[in-house]
């Protein structure tokens, strides 16, 4: 009778009230409907499935028929309840003590099985329910459909089978990289971490928390966060280059900045950011023979970038390498720095 969980069609959980069945069916039949998306024959197709599911599910009869079907279980349990009831009414024959026991004993041995049989079965619906709704999130999230994306994750976390941490971890993405809704993304953050106890898993988590936490300008809490990302084997290229951009252009804190580039380009010594950002602390920190060298490394890396020119060009009016603060002011006035040109006017006029 019921091709289709009605539940799903409307993105709701059978835990939903009439109150709100009502309203997401406004909702999406609003959006939807044909008038609104003339030829377009997904969204009629669409439009008739919420019909559908709305008629079922706002009719308390009709919807009561359905929960049952969502029910396999208890209607089973229920099944034999009454089977069992029936048989030992009829069975008037007398046991003797002894016999009695062991009926008693294959009694709770075949419980005890069902039981075990009905529990696996349960979770290994739920598992593939999981994984299934996960599958079809991450095509939604490859489309860039994030809020059918951010459904289907749902589902795959209320199933609780074995993808509920890497659902939550799909929707904060989407609602961090994507929405810019911090709040929810820490929320669901929070959330992955509940489901898991695997190492890779909590590292990817804590550096998405980290990176939510920055966004949210709460600094203290993603440097404490990229440690943990980090003792739990998350790239340390990745920790260190976070870490030095927090301490150095959002806390000013530019020794501990200065740490953490050096060693972020003693793993990628080809990073141009990097050795900006350590260039920028060794300039901060009064340290311009070493602040020229960095801003050198950056040339090398990438010849086109004026601002490199200009800050070495500063530092080496610091020590009085005038001439060669000339070149370089020159330089970043051919590409188009601002303050080059007045850097030169004051240095090189003569």
């Amino acid at each position: 009778m019921y091709t289709e969980n009605y539940y799903r069609v409307l993105g709701l959980t059978p835990a939903a009230t009439q109150g709100e069945i009502k309203a997401t069916y406004r909702r999406l039949a609003k959006k939807y409907h044909p008038d609104l998306n003339v030829g377009d024959k997904m969204t009629e197709e669409k439009f008739k499935r919420i019909s559908i599911a709305y008629s079922i599910l706002s009719d308390p009869n009709k919807k009561k028929a359905f929960d049952l079907t969502l029910q396999p279980v208890e209607a089973f349990t229920n099944s034999y309840s009454s089977y069992k009831k029936s048989t030992f009414r009829s069975n008037t024959r007398k046991y003797y003590p002894g016999e009695k026991i062991n009926n008693t004993r294959t009694t709770i041995f075949i419980l005890l099985g069902m039981g075990l049989f009905l529990y696996l079965l349960l979770v290994g619906i739920s598992r593939l329910s999981s994984e299934q709704n996960y599958a079809e999130g991450m095509e939604h999230l490859k489309h860039k459909q994030f809020n059918d994306a951010i459904d289907s994750f749902e589902y795959a976390i209320w199933a609780l089978g074995s993808k509920s941490s890497e659902a939550c971890t799909k929707i904060s993405e989407i609602y961090l990289y994507h929405w810019n809704h911090y709040p929810l993304a820490l929320k669901y953050c929070d959330q992955a971490l509940e489901y898991t106890s695997d190492q890779q898993k909590l590292a990817q988590i804590y550096y998405l928390r980290a990176m939510t936490h920055k966004k949210m300008e709460q600094y203290e809490e993603a440097i404490k966060d990229l440690s943990i990302a980090e003792n739990n084997g998350y790239a340390k290229d990745s920790i260190y280059k976070e870490l030095g951009s927090i301490y150095t252009y959002n806390l000013k804190q530019y020794l501990s900045g200065h740490k953490a580039f050096s060693d972020f380009v003693n793993l990628q010594a080809t990073s141009e950011i990097g050795w900006f950002g350590k260039a920028w602390c060794e300039q901060h920190l009064n340290l311009y023979h070493e602040a020229i060298e960095s801003y050198s490394m950056v040339i090398n890396i990438n010849p086109h970038g004026g601002n490199s020119y200009y800050y070495r060009g500063v530092n080496e009016t610091i020590i009085e390498d005038n001439d060669n603060a000339c070149k370089d002011f020159a330089k970043a006035k051919s590409m188009g720095v601002p303050l080059a040109d007045e850097r030169y006017e004051l240095y090189c006029s003569n």
